[in-house]
């Protein structure tokens, strides 16, 4: 069995649990498969952030001139530092994540199987994160 051991305070949500009090309950099948379906939304998006973040730098790299003004120039390095930052803060929250979700006792071999596909989703996000955020350095030292 896990146990998220997540403290809202770290998030600057603790203003949520007014009310909730600090009682362990079980998280539900529907429940866990709902946030289960919004991570693997999660990673296909990421998948297709890296293919167009790709195809960029394919285009920065290419044999073709590219214009700019120094005004957007300026707008697309910011863009990039951007992004970079939101991968940075993307990673802090999923190395938070695995260690907030906690092993405390074995149960079935159904809520392991969980488990062990959440860390693959986990890995595979930290691995699209990765692939994205060489892009964007790829293409902001291309840019100067």
């Amino acid at each position: 069995m896990y146990q998220i051991i997540a403290k809202p305070e770290d998030y600057q949500i603790d203003h949520l649990l007014l009310g909730t009090g600090n009682v362990l309950f079980e998280i539900s099948r529907s429940e866990r498969n709902k946030w289960a379906n919004e991570i693997l939304i999660f990673s296909e998006k990421l998948i297709a952030f890296a293919k167009r973040v790709k195809e960029l730098a394919i285009v920065l790299t290419g044999s073709e001139k590219i214009s700019a003004t120094p005004a957007s120039l300026k707008t697309l390095k910011i863009q990039l530092f951007t992004i970079n930052d939101a991968m940075n803060f993307a990673f802090k929250i999923a190395d938070c994540l695995e260690k907030d979700i906690v092993k405390i006792n074995d149960k079935t071999d159904d809520e392991k199987r969980i488990m062990l596909d959440i860390t693959k989703l986990i890995d595979e996000i930290k691995s699209d994160l990765d692939s994205i955020k060489e892009s964007c350095l790829k293409m902001e030292k291309k840019l100067g």
